[in-house]
């Protein structure tokens, strides 16, 4: 059974592990999970943040405007979740890795793990060395999300990702403020003529955050607020695979207790006949 866990310490701070299949907790219990760990201080400084310079009417131009193969994107569609095959090459041969949220700044972080982790995601695999990308069932974790954002449950949603590195270190981060949304709509052709009949149309279409409708990008002042990754360093390093605690007092059972009810099941099967003798109804 998934428990709640956070980060604590390190470039990760605050970040949350989910289950991308686990329904159980609500967006309130990742926003408190996320909000656990933070000091008055620090949400102090992510509300106040500001800059040296004044940047403000300055943009930088997104690169939803230049796709390319070498994007790096999630794409979340119908309980089902994708990412790039760019982002596969960035982590070069991880076939495992671990999905996080934070609530706070509404962002998502992939980091490398072992494929007996808990949450490990089976993102995709080589094969005569190209990567395969997996298309994976994501249920709980786009609940959470689209519950978050509000948004409606209809359409692909895809997000633009950002490789961070430091060293052996290596994140990819997801904003989830400015998806491109591909949605299919119904277009109605009328008749020139009266006893024509009307044309009904499928096509698909794409629709941008509102915010882009007054510029062509994000602008400096919010890329330089959003503290999406703490740039702290931890013990010299990020300690991106720095493992998360479990927050005893948000989950039904704690860990341990979960350990002893496991063991406790197994002790007791470990009695159980689980054979069938088909002599035996031979013999009836």
């Amino acid at each position: 059974m998934p428990v709640l866990s956070v980060v604590e310490d390190g470039a990760l701070k605050g970040y949350v592990p989910i289950d991308r299949n686990w329904e159980g907790f609500s967006p309130e219990d990742y926003q408190k999970a996320c909000e656990s760990v933070q000091t008055a201080i620090e949400k102090e400084e992510y509300v106040q943040s500001g800059l040296k310079l004044n940047l403000n009417g300055y943009q930088r131009v997104s690169s939803h405007f230049f796709p390319s193969s070498d994007d790096l994107s999630l794409t979340i569609s119908g309980g089902k979740m994708r990412f790039s095959t760019a982002c596969l090459k960035k982590f070069e041969d991880v076939e495992y890795v671990e999905l996080l949220i934070n609530t706070v700044n509404n962002c998502i972080a992939i980091r490398p793990c072992e494929s007996d982790n808990p949450n490990a995601i089976h993102w995709g695999r080589l094969k005569e060395d190209k990567w395969i990308v997996n298309s994976m069932s994501c249920r709980g974790l786009a609940k959470v999300i689209f519950s978050l954002m509000s948004w409606e449950d209809d359409g692909k949603y895809r997000f633009k990702g950002e490789f961070r590195s430091n060293g052996s270190d290596k994140l990819l981060l997801f904003e989830l403020d400015e998806p491109v949304v591909s949605k299919t709509v119904e277009q109605v052709i009328v008749p020139e003529k009266d006893d024509e009949e009307q044309i009904v149309v499928q096509e698909t279409v794409r629709v941008y955050p509102p915010s882009w409708g007054a510029g062509f990008g994000t602008p400096i002042v919010s890329i330089t607020r959003g503290h999406l990754l703490s740039q702290q360093h931890y013990s010299g390093d990020w300690d991106v695979l720095r493992p998360a605690k479990v927050i005893e007092e948000m989950n039904a059972l704690s860990s341990e207790t979960l350990a002893e009810l496991m063991k406790e099941a197994e002790t007791t099967m470990e009695g159980w006949d689980l054979g069938y003798d088909r002599a035996d109804d031979a013999d009836e």
